[in-house]
């Protein structure tokens, strides 16, 4: 099939037709949701995930598929009911996920991608981060403190 490569990239990828209806699934989101690639394609995604896109999202995702133009980036707030891949600490996963036009409409419509990166490792580091800068302005206030109290 066209669309196999998208088997051995690192994200959760699926191809849509303008109508939402899944034309390709890949094994990284047959693992993440448990739902195969012969269950959903051909399903419409809004119908198999009602949550996933809010009304408006779901609007301009049509409208990209159909038409093209910028990608949509998206934060889904029901990733917890899509996504099942949750961590050895039973953690929730962190991600990403783009909408974005492979071949603009025409008769038949165009095709788009749903990409979703998971970005817990990145979410940590920056999280991590943080709790450094954090506790280097505390110490770098504490040590001023003591230096003016010394005189």
């Amino acid at each position: 099939m066209v669309f196999d490569a998208l088997d051995f990239v690192p994200l959760g990828s699926c191809v849509l037709d303008h109508h939402l209806k899944v034309v390709f699934w890949n094994r990284c989101l047959e693992e993440w949701t448990g739902v195969s690639r012969d269950s959903i394609v051909g399903q419409s995604l809004d119908e198999i995930f009602p949550c996933l896109f809010r009304e408006e999202e779901l609007i301009e995702a049509r409208q990209i598929l159909e038409f093209g133009g910028n990608p949509l980036h998206v934060t889904f707030d029901s990733f917890p009911h899509f996504v099942r891949a949750p961590l050895p600490n039973r953690k929730r996963r962190m991600f990403n996920a783009t909408v974005s036009c492979l071949s603009e409409g025409g008769e038949k419509g165009g095709v788009g991608m749903l990409a979703i990166q998971d970005v817990t490792r990145l979410t940590l580091q920056l999280e991590h981060q943080d709790q450094v800068r954090e506790f280097a302005e505390t110490e770098e206030k504490e040590r001023k403190l003591a230096q003016a109290a010394l005189g």
